[in-house]
């Protein structure tokens, strides 16, 4: 049954992956890049195609979310070298990350129900453009999320032990992005604090979607 339900899901994954070379082996995540918003939209097309219950579906444990987080590898790490309860949880999310295969999707469409699958997620090959954006752009923006904070007290503290308000006075375009800068950069902060709480909570309180119509529902907090 599963063998016959291969060629259809093939074409499926061809769809919407964009991708000519895929194959029985072909993993959603690491092969046709499939993530957030791409592979949400796959999943409900193959969840209502073979009427697949989805209320054991995992998101986190094999998909992301839409969008760059560019402060998530210096949350993920300074969060796990200062607090060992998030080294264990983050390891075991991390360790939960499972790839899903098209045979897998095979399978599945034949059972009607989601099958956990035990292939697991391998760590990301050398990647130029992630080198890149996280090795050289990154770091001076992490260095800035200290330096404007620090300039913007430095400026306030000054004006308000002086009593002298001029130089917010004279310079309120300067003072002003520095407010808006710091507001931007510590809500970027706080999205891949938040991030990371989701990652941590996936192990314990699963991505579920409910078993009407193969819709798959991602969880917010």
């Amino acid at each position: 049954m599963a063998d016959d339900l291969l060629p259809d899901i093939l074409a499926l994954a061809r769809r919407f992956a964009e991708k000519d070379s895929v194959g029985p082996d072909s993993r959603l995540f690491s092969d046709l890049g499939l993530d957030g918003d791409d592979a949400y939209e796959f999943m409900v097309a193959f969840a209502a195609k073979y009427k697949v219950d989805l209320s054991e579906f995992h998101w986190l444990h094999y998909f992301g979310d839409e969008g760059i987080d560019p402060f998530k590898p210096v949350v993920e790490t300074i969060a796990r070298l200062v607090n060992p309860s998030i080294r264990r949880r983050w390891r075991a999310a991390s360790e939960a990350e499972r790839e899903i295969t098209i045979e897998h999707l095979a399978r599945v469409a034949a059972e009607g129900r989601w099958i956990e699958p035990a292939t697991r997620r391998v760590a990301a090959k050398f990647n130029a453009f992630g080198f890149l954006f996280f090795g050289i752009i990154v770091p001076p923006a992490v260095l800035m999320l200290f330096v404007w904070p620090l300039m913007l007290a430095w400026i306030l503290a000054d004006a308000i032990s002086s009593g002298n308000f001029s130089i917010i006075a004279e310079e309120p375009g300067f003072v002003g992005g520095l407010g808006l800068a710091t507001l931007f950069m510590t809500l970027l902060l706080w999205a891949s604090w938040r991030n990371l709480q989701r990652k941590l909570a996936s192990v314990a309180r699963c991505c579920r979607a409910p078993p009407i119509g193969g819709a798959v529902t991602r969880q917010r907090d």
